[in-house]
């Protein structure tokens, strides 16, 4: 059967009640089943890559729909194409996707000393990371105090393989490590 879309001369999506009954609890008039809502989405803007690297380094964003209530992503439309497994980026922070969903943020931040001032070393993480309190010169990397890691310590450390060069800047997917890049109140 077809599914309801107006009642008399009423769009099925404007009507709240059918008579003392709540739209969401009717399953069908007659024999006619009513429509099931459609997904409801956030937008983003995001690039794609099948590593957190390579979805940093992605300038070319497009739209992306997220439907939290099934936890699918898609790439024309809410509730239109789904989106490959892969990793999504709007530039400063990727997220992992596939069939579990979105995974939660994680950073692709500058870690330069030259782009950091008031630097404070706050201890090694279990790793032997050292991390530090910092903030950033131009406030366009991010406004406020953080917690991250610098590059020359990864380097030395032999973490190489969690520093990316993307234009000019070395930055850190700190996926690979156990040292947390995020915004704090100290």
């Amino acid at each position: 059967m077809a599914d309801i879309t107006k009642v008399m001369v009423v769009e099925f999506a404007d009507i709240a009640k059918l008579g003392t009954i709540t739209k969401s609890d009717v399953a069908k008039i007659g024999s006619i089943d009513t429509p099931a809502p459609g997904p409801t989405c956030t937008t983003y803007t995001w690039g794609y890559g099948d590593t957190g690297q390579a979805a940093c380094e992605n300038s070319e964003r497009t739209t992306h729909y997220y439907d939290e209530s099934t936890g699918k992503l898609y790439t024309d439309s809410c509730g239109g194409t789904i989106a490959a497994d892969g990793f999504y980026s709007d530039g400063s922070v990727y997220y992992s996707y596939n069939a579990d969903g979105l995974g939660g943020a994680r950073s692709c931040g500058r870690s330069e000393r030259r782009l950091k001032y008031n630097i404070e070393f706050i201890g090694d993480s279990p790793m032997g990371i050292p991390m530090y309190h910092f903030n950033y010169k131009d406030e366009l990397h991010g406004k406020g105090r953080f917690v991250g890691t610098m590059a020359d310590d990864l380097q030395r450390l032999g973490f190489g393989d969690s520093l990316f060069e993307l234009n000019g800047e070395i930055w850190v997917d700190y996926h690979k490590l156990d040292v947390p890049f995020e915004s704090v109140s100290v």
